[in-house]
């Protein structure tokens, strides 16, 4: 039996189908690591942490952890991802002196 011409359906049906535009995705990854290092440096305070010391590690460990730069894999080093932008602040004390108390008037 011969079968049916496709028409290019093989190729139609490889696209994947994108329900949420990347840049949406990118957008709430942002936020989830946001509020991470909020509460981190929020529970981290309460504990008795000094500020700059909880700033650093919740910003470390929510931006440039692995689970976090999982979703950084498609883009090209120093294109301004997150977490070239964060350990580019955390290395530069000046731009990290100036990141600290930003970040305890927000957690207040």
């Amino acid at each position: 039996a011969d079968w049916p011409e496709t028409d290019g359906l093989a190729e139609r049906e490889n696209r994947c189908l994108q329900l949420v535009p990347d840049h949406e995705r990118a957008d709430m990854r942002l936020v989830d690591a946001a509020a991470g290092s909020l509460m981190m440096i929020s529970g981290a305070l309460a504990a008795g942490a000094e500020a700059e010391r909880a700033v650093v590690s919740a910003l470390a460990a929510n931006f440039m952890s692995v689970r976090a730069l999982r979703g950084e894999l498609d883009q090209l080093p120093g294109r301004d991802a997150a977490g070239d932008v964060v350990a580019s602040i955390l290395a530069n004390p000046g731009a990290l002196d100036q990141l600290v108390p930003e970040v305890l008037a927000i957690v207040g």
